[in-house]
């Protein structure tokens, strides 16, 4: 995935929280290929996606737990979350749709 503009709560996911001007890739997660992504248009941006192997990943800002762990400036695995299809990235709230 690549990205590019602001950055203030690490929603980009390339490790720190300043702004990028020009598309910057986020670090592959290894053994997996990514598949979906939603970028929330909140004040507190977070950015949630899912890998082939239906395991899904958020980072930036985590105010109203919708990370499901705390803020992160890279992507971390929800590990409650499994065989997940699809995810939406709300203004304070993730959702997921899973296989079965």
């Amino acid at each position: 995935m690549i990205f590019f503009n602001r950055n203030q709560h690490g929603q980009l996911g390339t490790g720190g929280h300043q702004d990028e001007t020009l598309p910057a890739q986020v670090p592959p997660i290894r053994g997996e290929k990514w598949i979906d992504v939603s970028l929330s248009t909140s004040a507190v941006g977070y950015t949630a996606a899912v890998t082939e192997q239906g395991h899904v990943y958020t980072w930036g800002g985590g105010s109203f737990y919708r990370l499901a762990h705390g803020a992160s400036f890279v992507p971390m695995r929800v590990l409650s979350l499994e065989d997940v299809t699809t995810v939406f990235a709300g203004d304070t709230f993730t959702a997921a749709v899973t296989r079965t």
